[in-house]
């Protein structure tokens, strides 16, 4: 049912020049601001066709398809976490379940957006968000400060600023003020970078070292300062595990323990630090906020 169309639904909701023939007794029971729709509908006598009232609504026909889709097939939005539902249907389905009040499509859509992101150290560091693309982050970006889902947003405004970073010319396909939120941390998140490399490289004056391995880890240490200066960009991800695995062929087993520590020590701060970065006060709130939007669910 990629389209809802029900043969004998009494209502059309159209947008975008898209029509959906959906049952408005079913639609009014799940939305109060539907119900209250239909009911100023009925009084002014607008708009018909088919013998049906239609009703327009001013948002993106595929999100409006998807939001439709959740409350009249319950199989195409499962609140079974294996289901795993593409992030646009989970930004669409949120943006709408909030924007028409349906609290457990809602609940659901939220508790779905909840496995994108990291909620912990250890799954910030061990997915180090490359599991999504670009523009799922500036997405789930753009509906969760459109919604007030703070929780969602330290990790998902870490990863559009070091996208910003890393592709200032790339276009993010959300409105201007979002990618502006997101603008905003990029001068944190380069100045937690750039400290990460002090801590890691520059700050160290001397191997930790055997004995027999000073001078070959001190070349080591002068030969990973000017490979990674300038490509070591914050949080645990990719670039650190290439950076790890040059540390390893170069430095002996105690200076490549000692640098291991050295950056968890420095990504767990940077860790504890995030909703601060981006003004979000602590994760503690955070994850009160979080529970209370997913109380009803497993998530």
């Amino acid at each position: 049912m990629n389209k809802p169309w029900f043969d004998d639904g009494n209502i059309i909701i159209s947008a975008g020049g898209k029509r959906f023939k959906v049952h408005r007794s079913i639609l009014a029971a799940q939305s109060a601001f539907f119900s209250d729709l239909f009911s100023v509908a009925d009084a002014d006598g607008t708009n018909t066709s088919d013998g049906c009232q239609v009703v327009e609504l001013h948002d993106s026909p595929a999100e409006v398809a998807d939001f439709l889709r959740a409350i009249f097939d319950s199989s195409f939005f499962d609140a079974n976490p294996a289901s795993k539902p593409p992030a646009a249907t989970i930004c669409g389905v949120l943006r709408l379940a909030h924007k028409y009040d349906v609290p457990y499509l809602r609940r659901r859509a939220l508790a779905h957006a909840s496995r994108l992101v990291p909620r912990t150290y250890k799954q910030f560091v061990d997915r180090a968000l490359t599991e999504s693309t670009a523009d799922t982050y500036f997405r789930l970006a753009d509906v969760a400060l459109e919604t007030g889902v703070n929780w969602l947003l330290p990790t998902v405004l870490e990863a559009c600023a070091r996208s910003l970073i890393y592709a200032p010319k790339v276009r993010p396909p959300v409105p201007e003020a979002t990618v502006a939120r997101c603008a905003a941390g990029v001068e944190a998140v380069q100045a937690a970078g750039d400290e990460r490399i002090a801590r890691l490289f520059f700050n160290t004056t001397k191997p930790y070292c055997l004995p027999l391995r000073v001078n070959a880890c001190a070349d080591s240490f002068r030969e990973l300062q000017g490979d990674w200066e300038s490509q070591l960009f914050p949080a645990a991800g990719r670039s650190w595990k290439d950076c790890e695995n040059a540390m390893r062929s170069g430095l002996c087993t105690i200076c490549f323990p000692a640098m291991v520590a050295k950056n968890a020590a420095w990504t767990e701060q940077y860790w504890d630090g995030l909703p601060a970065m981006f003004g979000l006060g602590s994760w503690s709130t955070l994850e009160s906020e979080r529970r209370e939007d997913l109380r009803y669910s497993n998530a």
